[in-house]
């Protein structure tokens, strides 16, 4: 068996582990927010929740893959029920803030009287992982969580100095009686201000495993960059799957040596910290312009030699650290250029849909 299946052979067995954290980092593309978002964002935690980046998309996939989930737009047609004046809605009408592609369950109370109930069918375990985000709107709220009855905890939503524009998505895990349906009522829903006529509460779905996933990566920087912030951008996540974008600045603001090295270490690092941490390394295309290499009317797409020589560390760092590589030539190989990229260096929305697909294949095999 090759080295490239075995690792990811082992990637997949992270699938079926709960908890599990997944980590989105590197550059600018991972996280993309080019044609989706005008504005500027210098970190992919600073974009919107919803955002359907090729990152994102993958996010969404990774939960929605867990065991037992439920869309929060199925919770609200075939798993709930309310109490008192509160209403259940569906999505949001800004663009991109919901994930799940706004299949989310929202919940309005007019006052603290009003109870949502949801209705989950827990597995042999007895787990239930609630799903939700952040509020950032005049209507957080703190309310208190029960099942079957039972008080768990309280909960505050406040989307106060959070990221993700303030839609920060966080998981609650609650435990009820295994292999029957629990009822989780949201109850006491208070407002956080006195001046308040409404509630909010966002939830995204239910699950009985738990996925947590994080957007570290940062615009315009390089692979030593990555080195240098290693605690920060991934350490302190003690992750156990790691997906970076790199190279695209490095060919400009670095050499070959210096990226290995830095690469190297970044790997060395995140298996101080967890040993079994698996790294998937996306080299992004080449940032030369204005040359035979890249041919923005052709489907012909080739290396220059700068590329090669970066293209030609990550696979030699990769075979000695045990990572898989994606080879961005072979994701994009036969379509125009002009088609999936945005710019010089960033994909446009149809580019994130080709190199989400394909990880998802390549994760499936």
């Amino acid at each position: 068996m090759s080295t490239k299946i075995q690792t990811l052979e082992r990637i997949r067995q992270l699938f079926i582990k709960d908890p599990a954290t997944i980590l989105f980092t590197g550059d600018s593309v991972s996280y993309n927010r080019y044609d989706f978002d005008p504005v500027p964002r210098t970190n992919g935690y600073d974009c919107y929740p919803g955002m359907q980046s090729w990152s994102f998309l993958l996010r969404d996939l990774f939960i929605q893959n867990t065991k037992g989930y439920l869309h929060g737009d199925i919770i609200a047609a075939k798993h709930s029920e309310i109490e008192g004046d509160g209403a259940i809605y569906c999505g949001y009408k800004k663009a991109y803030v919901f994930p799940q592609y706004g299949r989310v369950l929202g919940f309005t109370a007019k006052s603290p009287d009003d109870k949502l109930i949801v209705k989950y069918k827990a597995d042999s375990h007895g787990k239930i992982a609630l799903y939700m985000l952040s509020n950032p709107l005049k209507t957080s709220c703190r309310f208190d969580l029960h099942v079957n009855g039972k008080h768990s905890l309280s909960v505050s939503n406040s989307g106060e100095n959070k990221l993700y524009q303030g839609f920060e998505p966080f998981i609650v895990e609650l435990a009820g009686p295994p292999n029957q349906e629990n009822k989780i009522s949201f109850e006491n829903i208070i407002p956080d201000t006195q001046d308040q006529s409404l509630s909010e509460i966002f939830l995204v779905g239910i699950s009985s495993e738990t996925v947590h996933v994080h957007m570290t990566g940062q615009g315009s920087t390089t692979c030593k960059w990555l080195d240098d912030n290693c605690e920060e951008r991934i350490l302190r996540y003690k992750p156990d799957l790691v997906f970076i974008s790199l190279a695209g600045n490095d060919i400009i603001l670095s050499d070959p040596e210096t990226f290995e090295r830095a690469l190297r270490s970044v790997i060395q690092k995140g298996r101080s910290i967890n040993p079994h941490c698996e790294f998937v390394l996306i080299p992004v295309p080449p940032t030369e312009k204005n040359t035979a290499f890249i041919q923005y009317d052709r489907w012909i797409y080739r290396k220059s030699p700068i590329t090669t020589s970066f293209y030609d560390k990550v696979n030699k760092v990769a075979e000695e650290t045990n990572a898989c590589v994606v080879d961005t030539y072979e994701v994009f190989s036969g379509i125009p250029v002009n088609r999936w990229r945005y710019d010089n260096i960033h994909l446009t929305q149809f580019g994130n849909r080709v190199l989400c697909e394909y990880l998802v294949d390549l994760l499936k095999k």
